[in-house]
């Protein structure tokens, strides 16, 4: 197999190498299933789901503590709950 100087051995199974065209075994990466709304991008390769700011979750799928406005599809805002609020968290959608 006549592979690019830069291609291991190891790599032989992953790549199919000729002098003209390297081509990829696409069923080596992961699927990505991510929230669409909390997810800033994936990696293709580990199938992990990179979150937009303050989103959590395996899936991007919730708005961290403390933050509000996951239904945005722009990440999580902190709340600004007052020094006389009982609690940090304020309502999940409204940020009150």
């Amino acid at each position: 197999m006549n592979c690019p100087i830069n291609v291991s051995e190891e790599t032989t199974h992953a790549i199919f190498c000729n002098m003209k065209t390297v081509k990829r075994d696409y069923s080596l990466f992961s699927e990505c299933d991510c929230d669409e709304l909390g997810t800033d991008s994936c990696n293709k390769t580990s199938g992990e789901c990179i979150c937009k700011a303050n989103v959590i979750g395996d899936r991007c799928d919730q708005c961290a503590p403390d933050t509000w406005g996951f239904l945005s599809g722009n990440g999580c805002t902190h709340c600004n709950c007052t020094i006389a609020s009982n609690d940090t968290q304020c309502d999940a959608v409204t940020g009150e």
